[in-house]
């Protein structure tokens, strides 16, 4: 069992993982955005996260996953417009962001059942030649998203989409 203090670490170093692959190669912060304001909205975005992961503890369809990446989506560009590049927190910064907290929280056991979808990123793109279209940092609609995601589905044939991806970016890493 982990103290309050391994749990906290854990938990900074997870949401540090996944801001960073999310905003990495996504020019997400306006060049003058001050350090206060992207602080904000990296508070603003953890926080959001830790709310999100409590409705994973059972299996969340995919309609209901779709419309907690909406949400997020939505609620930080509201709420952070004045330091995002474009004033928007696209869906594919918001899948990447939620796809990639709940993997982390899967794997270390905390969530007992697999995430509905997996992040959508270039490793799993790469694999999934069909798709051609907006790389994943520019998709904007849930749609397009969910597209990207029949089309991973199909290529896991009928492996869970988090199990195949993990298998992908472990492949990938070699």
């Amino acid at each position: 069992m982990r103290t309050s203090e391994q749990q906290k670490f854990l938990d900074n170093i997870i949401f540090s993982a996944t801001l960073a692959a999310t905003v990495q190669r996504a020019s997400v912060y306006r060049k003058d955005a001050p350090e206060p304001r992207r602080q904000k909205f990296r508070n603003e975005l953890k926080q959001q996260l830790e709310k999100l992961r409590e409705q994973y503890s059972t299996q969340v369809s995919d309609s209901t996953h779709c419309e907690n990446i909406e949400t997020l989506a939505r609620d930080i560009s509201e709420k952070c417009e004045d330091v995002l590049a474009d004033g928007n927190f696209r869906i594919g910064l918001a899948q990447k962001a939620l796809n990639l907290y709940l993997k982390f929280y899967w794997c270390l056991g905390v969530i007992n059942i697999p995430p509905p979808h997996c992040p959508i990123d270039s490793i799993v793109l790469k694999e999934v030649p069909e798709y051609n279209d907006n790389p994943w940092t520019k998709i904007t609609q849930i749609d397009e998203y969910m597209n990207v995601i029949k089309k991973v589905r199909k290529k896991a044939g009928k492996l869970p989409l988090a199990e195949w991806e993990m298998q992908v970016y472990n492949n990938a890493q070699k």
